[in-house]
């Protein structure tokens, strides 16, 4: 009876342990297709954005150049797609972080 009892702790330890296992495997994987799709959106923000603003990008990147050039050194910090890079990733965020119980 006890050899049985034991089986049976052992048998529920083991299948508990092996569902933690799988629930932290598809955390991986969900956490994974969360980022890829941030980043697939970024890069279509980046591409409209580009799109919609193609000449005034272009002459702050020259213009940003001759700035890096002059220093001596380049900088991102006035880098003119970095705006709405975070845009994208704050809405994507924002969508993230008004999700309900259920929708977790």
């Amino acid at each position: 009876m006890i050899s049985e009892q034991l089986a049976l702790k052992n048998h529920l330890h083991s299948r508990a342990e092996n569902i933690l296992k799988e629930v932290e495997s598809l955390e991986a994987i969900n956490q994974n297709k969360i980022i890829s799709n941030v980043m697939q959106e970024v890069l279509q923000s980046i591409d409209l954005a580009y799109k919609n603003n193609k000449q005034k990008i272009e002459q702050d990147i020259f213009d940003l150049a001759l700035e890096g050039i002059a220093n001596g050194k380049m900088d991102y910090q006035k880098d003119p797609i970095l705006p709405y890079i975070i845009e994208t990733i704050n809405k994507t965020v924002a969508k993230f972080s008004n999700l309900s119980k259920e929708e977790q």
